[in-house]
């Protein structure tokens, strides 16, 4: 849903119509705001309906809990980091670095470490973080040769 908002924004801009780059912000923010507030849910594979239930984490080590709340905070900032670069303003680059490296980071411990209840959980992270560092590392540069 937010890809296709993002899709939309971008359709928008390139053919100089109003709202373009706000319906972007508006889902590159949701985003954002998703993985900041949700992260350790996502990561760990726990449904939204069973947030506030204890049997949600009853196998889950506190490492995963707080692998993914960390994850997710710094997902949210590389995110952040892709909406500066789509806006032209400073510090996206910095914002995306430190996603990536902190994200890697903790990715290899995932998956060095032995202790964790959940296998997908490192690969929750490399993948997602795949998807957003290609986004900003190959189609932001091919998209910053359209005049936006």
């Amino acid at each position: 849903m937010l890809a296709l908002l993002v899709a939309i924004g971008f359709g928008l801009n390139i053919f100089h119509m109003k709202g373009g780059l706000e319906s972007v912000m508006i889902a590159v923010l949701c985003l954002a705001l998703l993985y900041f507030f949700f992260g350790f849910l996502l990561f760990n594979g726990i449904r939204l309906r069973k947030a506030f239930e204890r049997s949600s984490y009853a196998g889950l080590p506190t490492l995963n809990i707080i692998a993914g709340v960390v994850s997710g905070i710094f997902m949210a900032v590389m995110v952040m980091g892709v909406m500066f670069k789509i806006m032209h303003w400073p510090g996206g680059m910095l914002m995306c670095a430190v996603g990536v490296g902190v994200n890697l980071l903790l990715a290899a411990a995932a998956y060095r470490e032995n202790k964790w209840v959940q296998p997908k959980l490192p690969t929750n992270i490399l993948i997602r973080m795949a998807i957003i560092a290609v986004t900003y590392f190959v189609i932001m540069p091919l998209l910053s040769k359209i005049s936006l």
